[in-house]
């Protein structure tokens, strides 16, 4: 019996871990984890999380996943390998948007009513930086080019260039773009 279909992948988060496919329970509080290679519901794992999973994140090596609870307003990395818990990310009472960076080296979480970014490294688990802003940022996104900047967008169109190594809200330069 195919345990996921498309509808049901569309309506949840998810997100491949090697031969994995992991989707998120909103409703039930947990993660399924699904062998890929056979898509059998005798072949899943089910993982208790927090409230609300909403999203999900693979770093690009398969070694971690990250679950965004949007009821606990927190993020569960878990070992790929393990399936263990290994910690709960602090991200704000309000993660409205998640990003990756493209190495998978570093992971954010905008949060929508504190107008802040909290930045992870993924392989360390440790927070790397706390951006805080006046005004609430509609996205952001991880350089491709230099590792520790963060490209921050503003509903105006304005951006400003942040440097995670330099402290809070350092802003390298800012653009409007209109």
């Amino acid at each position: 019996t195919l345990l996921i279909s498309l509808t049901t992948m569309l309506a949840m988060g998810y997100g491949f871990a090697a031969n994995r496919v992991v989707v998120s329970n909103y409703l039930s509080n947990s993660i399924s984890i699904v062998n890929a290679d056979s898509m059998l519901d005798t072949d899943t794992i089910s993982i208790p999380v927090g409230s609300y999973p909403l999203n999900i994140f693979v770093t690009p090596d398969n070694s971690r996943i990250f679950v965004v609870n949007q009821g606990s307003f927190d993020v569960w990395a878990i070992d790929n390998n393990a399936l263990v818990m290994l910690t709960s990310l602090n991200t704000g009472t309000s993660t409205w948007k998640c990003k990756m960076s493209k190495d998978g080296e570093n992971i954010g979480f905008l949060n929508y009513s504190t107008n802040d970014i909290y930045v992870y490294s993924t392989s360390q688990l440790m927070l790397k930086a706390h951006l805080v802003f006046n005004t609430r940022p509609a996205d952001f996104l991880f350089s491709t080019v230099i590792q520790d900047e963060v490209y921050v967008i503003f509903p105006t169109g304005a951006f400003q260039v942040c440097n995670m190594i330099t402290g809070v809200n350092s802003t390298v330069a800012s653009f409007n773009a209109f």
